[in-house]
């Protein structure tokens, strides 16, 4: 298991959403599991990745709640070092820590990381792009391309137990990639 979060080695992640189940972390909410470890396509060979965590993304019908997805965050491992300010905080601690989110989703950071997206559901892909891409701060031609390029990749719609996976990488350059 990896050192991060440090709630993984003990059974608990995410707030007690998930259940660690030998080498895989399991969304108790919606079944749906993600493993500890894995490489992305994008990544290059030989790059190993860390889920960081998982959850599930409800969303309240005004009747009733569903769920939509699963979203697991995932840190190439080599860089879970930049991290280790963070080592031995529970998962509620860690939810409250401004700056491991920070460093996380930080520009800059030097950190190959990717989020998957596992779909509980079926859901129009205009659903998905609008709820993707409700971001504030965000050039309009930014977001136009990035609409253009979801809805081209997703089809109509997204369908019960497919992936998106958004991924931040780093170049070879040393800034961020896309």
């Amino acid at each position: 298991l990896p050192s991060f979060p440090p709630t993984l080695a003990h059974g608990k992640a995410s707030l007690d959403i998930c259940e660690v189940k030998e080498n895989e972390v399991v969304d108790k909410v919606t079944g749906i599991s993600f493993p500890i470890h894995r490489s992305f396509p994008y990544a290059g060979k030989n790059k190993d990745f860390s889920l960081m965590g998982a959850g599930p993304r409800r969303k309240n019908l005004f009747v009733v709640e569903v769920s939509v997805y699963s979203v697991g965050l995932y840190v190439e491992s080599a860089h879970l070092g930049k991290l280790k300010g963070f080592k031995g905080k529970n998962a509620e601690d860690l939810s409250k820590e401004k700056g491991y989110y920070a460093l996380l989703t930080k520009e800059k950071s030097g950190m190959n990381r990717a989020l998957e997206l596992v779909f509980a559901r079926a859901v129009p892909a205009g659903k998905v792009v609008e709820a993707l891409s409700a971001l504030e701060g965000v050039e309009e031609k930014t977001l136009t391309d990035f609409k253009r390029t979801l809805l081209a990749a997703i089809g109509t719609s997204a369908g019960k137990g497919e992936t998106i996976t958004l991924a931040w990488t780093v170049s070879a350059r040393g800034g961020e990639g896309r």
